[in-house]
């Protein structure tokens, strides 16, 4: 079955049981693919860790760095937390600042072990394209957090406290004259990455919370689940937001978000529609396994790195759009073939109200009729890059296309997969002529016309619409700092929130 001709990539794993931790949570919603634990790069005739976990997906680059701490639940809490913030989270921060200057210094070498056996599989894009993410994952001190200040353990976010250092239990802009870090703690990282658990939707969410943060928006929040409450209950169709509050002031959002949202029925329709999604997450994982394992049958590519391309437009898809891919997936696979033809085929368009133009996907399901397993696989792949070469003729603003070529479930429940991707910058005169000529002699979607909708991600919304103004609290400035802190605790606002 294997045609491999490059060595499947041998991942490694987290030294501690944390970075473990970050590692199974990163791999479930970011994929294997583009996650790699404890990536070395070379340094002289060695081998150093550059960062804890690195994610990177096209231009965007994750990085992470995970410290365990303990935090001393015995003395003074104010010398513990002062302690534990040098140790845990300012560490982190300089390994972040390290990791992110030696990444893009000239010729480095990157690998996956620590003796330089395994090259990273993945191109690392230029410093001047690079968007980066640092992401700092400070465990230890959740246990005294919620034994000090009540709640489920995640910091208190306040970006103008200063020196958080001084001030247990609360952080703010750990390093405000560098680029932006952000810093979660066991807690609130599980939180964000399994209620946004895709990396388009993961990225969205960091790049609001930098915004919020770093633009001098945000006054004050009672934890990190409050300020995903309130992002994911705000908004538009289009996209989530943080409220804003009146012109010259910054908000302070108080308690309650979270249990608004988790408890909304908003999430649990959005929940319940997002079942079929998994469908999409389940095939792109086996593609993603054979891509690592080097076992695809057939590849038009030598390298990961020149594969992961394709692949790649299959994963930037969000949880809402891959519920719309998923119903296309299991509605080719369920139903029988039509009577002109011994297959049938599907064309999906998911574009976000108000973004881009989306990729267009070509589903066609295929039953093998008695060919050998190699015969078939090729006729099926010929015929997958006629469909999708006529994606993009039915697709004129389309950046792309990306076709998936499959076979009714066998009665064991396995079935075996094609893909092929075709830029829209690759598609010229004689690719159009080519396209068309498919499509009258395989009558390819002549019977289909393509239809259009919105796919929402809150199902209720519909009706009701996203939130649009979730509550939040405006903070004073100037001699306004004064009064007492809008958090409701009594103390004057510059000796509390800001």
């Amino acid at each position: 079955m294997s045609n491999s001709n490059y060595p499947p990539v041998v991942r490694g794993e987290g030294a501690t049981e944390s970075e473990r931790h970050l590692q199974r949570l990163a791999e479930k919603s970011f994929l294997r693919l583009w996650s790699y634990p404890g990536v070395q790069r070379k340094s002289g005739p060695l081998y150093k860790e550059l960062t804890d976990l690195l994610v990177v997906m096209g231009n965007h680059v994750l990085l992470f760095s995970d410290k365990q701490v303990a935090f001393d639940m015995v003395g003074p809490v104010e010398v513990a937390w002062a302690r534990w913030h040098r140790e845990a989270i300012m560490a982190s921060v300089k390994q972040l600042r390290g990791a992110e200057r030696l990444l893009f210094a000239p010729g480095t070498t990157l690998a996956l072990d620590a003796k330089g056996t395994q090259p990273f599989p993945i191109a690392i894009p230029s410093r001047s394209a690079a968007r980066v993410h640092r992401i700092a994952v400070a465990h230890g001190a959740a246990e005294a957090c919620m034994k000090n200040s009540g709640g489920t353990g995640s910091f208190f976010i306040s970006p103008d406290i200063g020196d958080s250092a001084k001030q247990p239990f609360v952080v703010g802009d750990v390093d405000p004259k560098g680029a932006f870090i952000h810093v979660l703690n066991d807690h609130s990282l599980e939180v964000v990455i399994k209620e946004l658990d895709t990396l388009p939707d993961f990225l969205a969410y960091l790049e609001a919370r930098e915004a919020l943060i770093r633009g001098g928006r945000l006054a004050g929040v009672p934890g990190e689940e409050e300020l995903l409450g309130a992002y994911l209950r705000n908004g538009t169709p289009e996209a989530h937001a943080f409220p804003r509050g009146k012109e010259g002031f910054s908000v302070f959002f108080p308690e309650g978000h979270w249990e608004t949202w988790r408890t909304s029925p908003e999430r649990a329709a959005r929940e319940a529609a997002d079942k079929v999604s998994y469908a999409w997450d389940g095939l792109l994982a086996d593609f993603e396994q054979h891509l690592l394992d080097g076992t695809s049958i057939v590849r038009t590519h030598s390298s990961v790195a020149d594969n992961e391309f394709a692949l790649r437009v299959m994963a930037t898809t969000t949880r809402t759009q891959r519920r719309a891919l998923g119903e296309r997936l299991i509605e080719i696979l369920s139903r029988p073939c039509p009577p002109r033809r011994p297959w049938s085929a599907g064309l999906t368009q998911v574009t976000p109200a108000g973004g881009l133009p989306a990729p267009a996907f070509v589903i066609i399901g295929v039953p093998n009729k008695g060919k050998l397993e190699e015969e078939y696989r090729l006729d099926r792949q010929g015929l997958l890059r006629a469909y999708t070469m006529v994606a993009l003729l039915l697709c004129p603003d389309a950046p792309g296309a990306f076709g998936i070529a499959t076979e009714p479930i066998r009665p064991h429940g396995s079935a075996s997969h094609d893909m092929c991707y075709i830029d829209r910058s690759d598609f010229d005169a004689a690719a159009e002529a080519e396209a068309r000529r498919y499509r009258k002699d395989l009558h390819i979607f002549t019977e289909v016309a393509k239809t259009g909708g919105t796919v929402f991600e809150y199902p209720t919304e519909e009706a009701t619409g996203i939130s649009s103004a979730a509550p939040v609290a405006n903070r004073p400035s100037g001699k306004d700092r004064n009064k007492p802190c809008v958090c409701g605790s009594g103390r004057k606002q510059k000796k509390c929130c800001g």
